[in-house]
């Protein structure tokens, strides 16, 4: 009996105490990262806002057309090389505007699409463009804060424009 009622009695001091030491040991996340996804995420919003700003439409409509007609959502893709290649991820001559029909149908690869905004995008800039692109993605890239910045400031002068 005094065994289970000593147990009893330490069970709540023992959750509070590991409850202090979680509390104690969450890991924040350091202010310079922080900085730098906030950086990233401006210069990809302004990115975004010139594709938006240049292409005004879904680019592949008259194939959407066939297959049921476009949608209203607009969706930047990154045609040529996936955004996970960060060395090509702020590339705006391979990015293109797509209806989010279309863009879904280019992701999941579904009725051609993959192939038809790949052509889009190579009667648009030229073949020594897509090749270089695919080469430039190969290599690792880490951006920095002023590198994001400036970018930043590049893609919102060629919105205005």
């Amino acid at each position: 009996m005094q065994g289970k009622s000593f147990l009893f009695q330490r069970k709540p001091r023992l959750i509070k105490i590991s409850m202090k030491k979680i509390k104690k040991y969450i890991r924040k996340k350091s202010l310079s990262k922080t900085l730098w996804k906030k950086a990233f995420n401006n210069a990809e919003s302004a990115l975004i806002a010139m594709i938006n700003r240049r292409d005004k439409d879904c680019q592949v409509a008259s194939d959407c057309a066939v297959s049921g007609g476009c949608s209203d959502v607009l969706q930047m893709d990154h045609g040529l090389v996936s955004r996970k290649h960060k060395s090509t991820f702020f590339e705006p001559r391979q990015m293109i505007l797509l209806c989010s029909k279309a863009h879904t149908k280019k992701t999941f690869k579904t009725h051609g699409f993959d192939v038809i905004v790949f052509e889009k995008i190579r009667n648009r800039e030229g073949s020594f463009f897509v090749d270089q692109m695919l080469n430039l993605s190969q290599r690792i890239k880490k951006w920095s804060i002023q590198e994001l910045e400036e970018m930043t400031k590049q893609f919102e002068e060629l919105e205005k424009k």
